[in-house]
């Protein structure tokens, strides 16, 4: 699973909420790399249209405490949803961040992208000399 959002700062900002929620510090994050991603992707369902089915009660379910439910060994609708998609034919769900307002995050299952389905790493020659 890549979890990556529309843009950089959401990402941090995403990044650093989730270690609050777990209650580590912003120096348990480091050492930290932000990269760019560029996706081409077919079968992606889109969380962030206008027009969503009105069984699909996503903002209600982006309020569910995730840590509080699954510490009881359940999982919040969300995550139920993510592991159905995951189970079918999609490559990927593009959906609103319940952290970060106005955010939009692209979560990829890795193992179900199709042939014809491309990742490309921005700055992929830079990024390996942080990484050395």
């Amino acid at each position: 699973m890549i979890y990556s959002s529309t843009k950089p700062g959401t990402a941090i900002e995403e990044a650093f909420q989730l270690a609050a929620d777990y209650e580590l510090s912003p120096d348990d994050l480091k050492p930290r790399v932000t990269c760019g991603i560029e996706w081409d992707l077919a079968g992606v369902i889109d969380l962030t249209r206008n027009n969503l089915p009105a069984w699909l009660q996503l903002t209600k379910w982006m309020q569910e405490n995730f840590l509080s439910i699954n510490d009881t060994g359940f999982e919040t609708l969300c995550q139920a949803f993510g592991r159905a998609a995951r189970n079918s034919s999609t490559s990927g769900i593009l959906y609103p961040s319940a952290r970060v307002e106005g955010g939009v995050n692209l979560a990829v299952f890795r193992d179900r992208l199709r042939s014809s389905e491309t990742v490309r790493l921005l700055g992929e020659d830079e990024l390996k000399n942080y990484l050395a």
